[in-house]
């Protein structure tokens, strides 16, 4: 995927896009009213050093909290390139110094059982060979996150800030691709056989809902959408971050996309 990661060009443009000041570029103007509804747009801020000192607390004062008192948001991550890393959700008290996972260190390890072979394996020679190098690898990996942009919510369940995440989430990777394109969906259940294609031919087809309105759609390379259940043997049901829910023929699957 980062083949078709793009830049964003700076977090206050990705910003001035999310929040709707130019119509003709508003990356969220799609949305239907009730998620509108939940976005604090005039809220939203970018901040280039991710630290709980930099995060503006007071701009969730008034907004709906959920029925534990906790604020949500959702959150753009960026490197050092002006490239989208991921786009997640967390949520915090606002009377607490901990402002959610946003602000918490990339973790570098090898997994309990991979960490006990490599201390029989290295025995004495464990730390210069195994604690060393992975304590320099993740302060790295933590030095090149360089901001992100704050969406708070006015979400009074965890299940709609859920919802926000995987539509924002869908939204901006749709635009400027992401190191990590699918976090945004951890919460978003697909069954077991899920698998996320790439488009790599153009397509065109259209949808038809529940009333009868049919809509053009049109698939580029770089695309990624998600397998959502089969129907019959000749097509399948995916969900297309640009596209929403559309069917597809399984020969074009087979011809037109490729796992990744």
């Amino acid at each position: 995927m980062a083949s078709t990661v793009k830049s964003i060009g700076s977090l206050a443009q990705l910003l001035a896009r999310l929040q709707g000041k130019d119509p003709a570029t508003w990356l969220l103007a799609e949305f239907p009213p009730a998620s509108q509804a939940i976005i604090a747009y005039d809220r939203m801020f970018a901040i280039n050093d991710l630290t709980p000192d930099a995060f503006r607390v007071t701009d969730f004062a008034n907004l709906t909290k959920d029925q534990d008192g906790l604020n949500h948001y959702v959150w753009i991550e960026t490197g050092q390139a002006n490239e989208v890393i991921v786009v997640g959700r967390t949520k915090f008290n606002p009377t607490e110094p901990d402002y959610g996972d946003l602000f918490k260190d990339y973790a570098v390890d090898l997994g309990k059982s991979a960490d006990a072979i490599a201390q029989v394996v290295f025995g004495d020679n464990y730390q210069a060979k195994v604690t060393a190098p992975l304590t320099e690898l993740a302060k790295q990996i933590n030095q090149y996150v360089k901001g992100a942009v704050i969406i708070p919510l006015n979400a009074p369940t965890p299940a709609l800030a859920d919802r926000l995440e995987t539509e924002i989430g869908d939204a901006v990777v749709a635009e400027y691709g992401a190191l990590n394109p699918y976090s945004h969906r951890y919460n978003q259940s697909r069954g077991a056989k899920a698998q996320a294609y790439e488009v790599q031919q153009p397509i065109v087809g259209v949808t038809v809902d529940g009333v009868g309105k049919v809509t053009e759609y049109h698939l580029k390379p770089g695309d990624v959408f998600l397998i959502e259940g089969a129907a019959g043997y000749d097509a399948v049901f995916v969900l297309s971050a640009r596209h929403g829910r559309i069917q597809l023929d399984a020969s074009d699957i087979l011809q037109h996309y490729k796992k990744v």
